[in-house]
């Protein structure tokens, strides 16, 4: 985990182990980071996040990323970043 297709467009694009990733967990598992996977078209295509979320300023630092490349290109990541942008 992550895929080759995946790591490659990540930052961090080294193999990342089952415990590298319960520590990033740990880390990120609390009131402040907003993690959702995106569903479209019944279809689980990505992820959408806010982290580090400041509520006395009402915003976190957002990131996404469509893993599916079939949905690249399609209004996906626009339909969940109006999601995300409404929650937040």
């Amino acid at each position: 985990f992550p895929s080759h297709d995946t790591r490659v467009q990540m930052i961090y694009k080294e193999f990342i182990t089952e415990e590298m990733q319960q520590t990033w967990f740990q880390k990120v598992n609390n009131a402040f980071n907003y993690y959702f996977v995106i569903e479209f078209e019944g279809k689980k295509v990505g992820l959408i996040n806010a982290k580090d979320y400041k509520p006395e300023m009402g915003f976190g630092e957002g990131g996404i990323f469509i893993g599916d490349q079939a949905y690249e290109h399609s209004f996906a990541a626009v339909y969940a970043s109006l999601c995300l942008l409404n929650f937040v």
